[in-house]
Protein backbone atom coordinates (compact mmCIF):
# COMPACT_ATOMS: atom_id res chain seq x y z
CA UNK A 1 0.00 0.00 0.00
CA UNK A 2 1.12 3.11 -0.57
CA UNK A 3 0.18 5.91 1.61
CA UNK A 4 0.65 9.86 0.23
CA UNK A 5 -0.13 12.59 2.12
CA UNK A 6 -0.76 16.08 0.86
CA UNK A 7 -2.10 19.14 3.03
CA UNK A 8 -5.54 18.25 3.66
CA UNK A 9 -5.81 15.16 2.14
CA UNK A 10 -4.56 11.52 2.06
CA UNK A 11 -4.31 8.53 -0.77
CA UNK A 12 -4.17 4.85 -0.50
CA UNK A 13 -3.73 2.23 -2.75
CA UNK A 14 -4.40 -1.26 -3.89
CA UNK A 15 -1.69 -3.56 -4.34
CA UNK A 16 -3.03 -5.48 -6.60
CA UNK A 17 -5.20 -3.62 -9.04
CA UNK A 18 -3.46 0.22 -8.29
CA UNK A 19 -7.31 1.57 -6.93
CA UNK A 20 -7.24 4.39 -4.68
CA UNK A 21 -8.97 5.76 -1.67
CA UNK A 22 -8.73 9.79 -0.76
CA UNK A 23 -10.11 11.23 2.17
CA UNK A 24 -10.14 14.81 2.35
CA UNK A 25 -8.75 15.57 5.87
CA UNK A 26 -6.79 12.43 6.72
CA UNK A 27 -3.26 11.84 7.15
CA UNK A 28 -0.95 8.90 7.58
CA UNK A 29 -2.45 7.90 11.07
CA UNK A 30 -6.13 8.22 9.66
CA UNK A 31 -6.44 7.47 6.28
CA UNK A 32 -6.26 3.45 7.28
CA UNK A 33 -9.08 3.27 9.48
CA UNK A 34 -11.52 5.41 6.96
CA UNK A 35 -10.00 2.97 4.04
CA UNK A 36 -11.19 -0.28 6.27
CA UNK A 37 -14.55 1.43 6.54
CA UNK A 38 -15.30 1.13 2.76
CA UNK A 39 -14.30 -2.38 2.76
CA UNK A 40 -10.64 -2.41 2.14
CA UNK A 41 -8.73 -5.03 3.72
CA UNK A 42 -5.26 -6.59 4.50
CA UNK A 43 -3.21 -9.71 4.44
CA UNK A 44 0.26 -10.67 5.86
CA UNK A 45 1.96 -13.40 2.98
CA UNK A 46 5.14 -14.14 3.56
CA UNK A 47 6.31 -11.20 6.25
CA UNK A 48 4.79 -8.87 3.95
CA UNK A 49 1.26 -7.07 4.37
CA UNK A 50 -0.39 -6.97 1.54
CA UNK A 51 -3.22 -4.10 0.93
CA UNK A 52 -6.60 -4.54 -0.84
CA UNK A 53 -9.40 -2.55 -2.31
CA UNK A 54 -13.35 -3.75 -2.15
CA UNK A 55 -12.66 -5.22 -5.40
CA UNK A 56 -9.23 -7.06 -4.75
CA UNK A 57 -10.58 -8.00 -1.55
CA UNK A 58 -12.23 -11.03 -0.47
CA UNK A 59 -10.77 -15.19 0.81
CA UNK A 60 -10.29 -15.84 -2.58
CA UNK A 61 -8.21 -12.77 -3.72
CA UNK A 62 -6.08 -12.30 -0.79
CA UNK A 63 -2.65 -13.57 -2.78
CA UNK A 64 0.15 -11.29 -3.83
CA UNK A 65 -0.23 -9.69 -6.81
Amino acid sequence: MLVTAQPGAAEVSCDRCGATFRAAGADRETIWPAAQAQGWQTERLGGVWWHRCPDCAGPARLTPP
